[in-house]
Parts: C-alpha cells; sequence; structure tokens
C-alpha cells in the first residue's frame, strides 16, 4: 500500500510548511546599542572640542541640538547669545570645530530654542 503520492506529499511536507518566527527582539537590541554607541561617541568628541573652543559663559547658554549628515544644530535660549555665537563662528569658530572633530562636519546651524521651564515650577497666564 505504498501509494507514490503520499510518498511525493511528505517529501514535500517540510517545504511547505511555515517557519517558526524569530520573536526575539535581540536583533532590534543590538541595533539600538550600536547606533546609540555611535551617537555617544561623535556628540562626546564634539561636545569636548566645543568645551574647549567656546567660552563658558556663552557655552552656559546653548545645548546640543541634532547632529545629522554632518551637520550639527546648537539650540541657544537667547537671541543675544545666538548673535554672539553666530559672530563666533564667522570669526573662525566653525573651522576649529570642523578641525578638532573626527567626523563629517560641514555646518554649524543655530536656532534660537529657549529651555523649558524646570518641572514642578508654577506658570502664570495672564
Amino acid at each position: 500500500m505504498n501509494d507514490p503520492r503520499l510518498a511525493r506529499l511528505r517529501r514535500l511536507a517540510p517545504y511547505r510548511r511555515r517557519r517558526d518566527r524569530d520573536c526575539t527582539i535581540s536583533d532590534l537590541v543590538d541595533s539600538t546599542r550600536k547606533t546609540a554607541r555611535k551617537t555617544q561617541t561623535r556628540t562626546g568628541a564634539f561636545t569636548e572640542a566645543w568645551e574647549r573652543l567656546v567660552p563658558e559663559e556663552l557655552s552656559m547658554a546653548c545645548r546640543l541640538g541634532e547632529l545629522r549628515g554632518g551637520v550639527i544644530t546648537i539650540l541657544v535660549e537667547s537671541s543675544s547669545a545666538k548673535y554672539q555665537l553666530d559672530n563666533l563662528l564667522r570669526s573662525g569658530l566653525e573651522v576649529e570645530l570642523r578641525r578638532d572633530y573626527p567626523g563629517p562636519l560641514t555646518r554649524v546651524k543655530t536656532r534660537l530654542a529657549p529651555s523649558p521651564p524646570p518641572k514642578g515650577s508654577a506658570r502664570i497666564d495672564g
């Protein structure tokens, strides 16, 4: 009672079966870790160069924004600090940052972005 059609179906069964899905998140965790390490290395190197080259009182009014495609955005708390930073960048600071930063840096942008109020502070709308 060896039916050749049944034997053929048994041979094909492993190929027709659905494969078990990989439901683990290990690949996602590994890629996230790799991206975070790369970002930390890049921003750390930029921060070191920034702290060395920018005056402390001006640096205190700035925070690092986005670093993407060789363009870094610096968020500045006040328009006067933004004006001072723009002048410094045009007078050679951008060239020095480019020289000291090991990653690709094509442009330094500044954007006015006041710091948010501290948590728990009262806000008065009048």
